[in-house]
């Protein structure tokens, strides 16, 4: 659920922000992928990192380096991935989802890792498994902020 409220929140207040009139399905649209993917994926993979890596020092340097080069470069595409084609077939435009995927993928992918280590370098350091779903989602507000600004208000994703 932490999910949905963070998509509605980002998608939101990137609507608010470009001054544009909200668009309820757009907003529903980013809620929902948090609500039926993000969130249940985001939550099964930690616990997949924490039970794979390290599970003896869970928060040693090593560990940590291993849960984000690992979250980085395999989680990180393909939750990309499962976005862009979540907002296109939500939209009914499921056709649409390999030109959006060549077109965002990379520079989407490239915005993530400039946030996403560090965020995910304190969660694995410094929290317990228990709260990193919902510090991660705290930032997922930004990120789906982000996300909104990046593609809907340029008309090349969504709408």
């Amino acid at each position: 659920m932490t999910c949905f409220v963070g998509g509605m929140l980002g998608d939101g207040l990137a609507q608010i922000v470009s001054g544009e009139p909200f668009d309820l399905a757009r907003n529903m649209r980013m809620a929902s992928y948090g609500l039926l993917i993000g969130g249940p994926s985001g939550h099964v993979w930690h616990r997949f990192l924490d039970a794979a890596v390290l599970p003896h020092a869970p928060k040693s340097t090593r560990a940590v380096l291993a849960k984000l080069a690992a979250d980085q470069l395999a989680f990180a595409p393909l939750a990309n991935l499962a976005l862009f084609a979540f907002i296109e077939c939500a939209k009914g435009t499921p056709q649409h989802t390999l030109f959006v995927v060549q077109e965002k993928l990379w520079p989407t992918l490239q915005a993530n890792w400039a946030l996403w280590p560090l965020a995910n370098w304190i969660a694995f350091r410094y929290l317990s498994g228990d709260m990193r779903i919902l510090y991660a989602n705290c930032i997922g507000v930004a990120w789906c902020m982000y996300l909104s600004l990046t593609f809907y208000s340029q008309g090349k994703f969504g709408a």
